[in-house]
């Protein structure tokens, strides 16, 4: 039968029999190979000096994929990487040209270099992500804004709300969860009361706010009290005239006193849930 024999062969030999000769014993025999394969040619190596796996070879040509290679699934593709010193204003390029996963990594680089983004630039990259029901991306965005020490506001709490209401299957619970997140970080549920009722519904969002203290819900710039509180005073039988509140007609100008209309999807509240 031909071919080598059954006991192992020297270096030396194994060298010979794949056509090098006795000075390259022990090198490996792949560097020849890439290298061969690479410069198209079939000549030995140099003698001159031992090959290395950096040596004579064209690292691109190797690492070129084939015409005919099937693309990796988004999920197995490395993160978009923006360039370092990313400056705020090129969010705001990538969200012109429709690039929001690239606007997305440029705002986690600008946070992780310890620059606080603006509200308009965290707000319309929150913006998009909750209409497109993204609720683990801006859980992400809010996470790395707290480890890095920013503050979360109201606004990005209603792109989180309005994303739990537009993803498939709708997050209900973590809308819940958010408005406790929200008491705990003792900021003002008024600001986000009219998306956490468009998502919830009037009922269940009554029933929630029930739970919590009047003074987690606060105050318009009016000096008015939710309206979701209005059956609670009724039924502890203070009298109407004594407390204001904001009828249910009134609803969509709850989250009008700031900037946090920006947040959320604002064509979605044209009718009333």
């Amino acid at each position: 039968m031909r071919g080598f024999p059954l006991e192992l062969a020297s270096p030396a030999a194994t060298a010979k029999a794949h056509g090098c000769n006795g000075e390259d014993e022990g090198a490996p025999m792949y560097v020849h190979a890439c290298a061969a394969g690479a410069h198209g040619s079939t000549s030995r190596p140099s003698t001159s000096s031992r090959p290395t796996a950096a040596a004579d070879v064209d690292i691109a040509v190797v690492l070129t994929p084939s015409e005919d290679a099937i693309p990796l699934p988004r999920w197995q593709r490395p993160a978009a990487r923006p360039p370092p010193g990313v400056r705020q204003g090129q969010v705001d390029e990538l969200l012109r040209d429709e690039d929001l996963d690239g606007a997305e990594a440029a705002l986690l680089q600008i946070v992780s270099d310890g620059i606080e983004p603006t509200q308009e630039i965290l707000g319309g990259v929150c913006k998009r992500l909750s209409r497109k029901g993204e609720v683990y991306r801006i859980q992400v965005i809010m996470d790395t804004l707290e480890l890095f020490g920013c503050t979360l506001n109201e606004g990005i709490f209603s792109s989180l709300v309005f994303a739990c209401g537009a993803a498939q299957p709708q997050r209900l619970a973590r809308v819940e969860q958010a408005v406790h997140d929200m008491v705990a970080r003792g900021l003002k549920l008024y600001r986000v009361e009219r998306v956490v009722k468009y998502v919830l519904g009037k009922r269940r969002t009554r029933a929630l706010f029930d739970t919590l203290p009047e003074s987690a819900i606060g105050k318009s710039r009016d000096g008015h009290l939710s309206a979701m509180f209005a059956p609670r005073k009724a039924a502890a039988g203070v009298p109407r005239d004594t407390y204001n509140y904001l009828p249910g007609a009134s609803m969509r100008a709850v989250a009008a006193h700031g900037p946090f209309d920006d947040w959320v999807a604002d064509e979605s509240f044209s009718r009333e849930p």
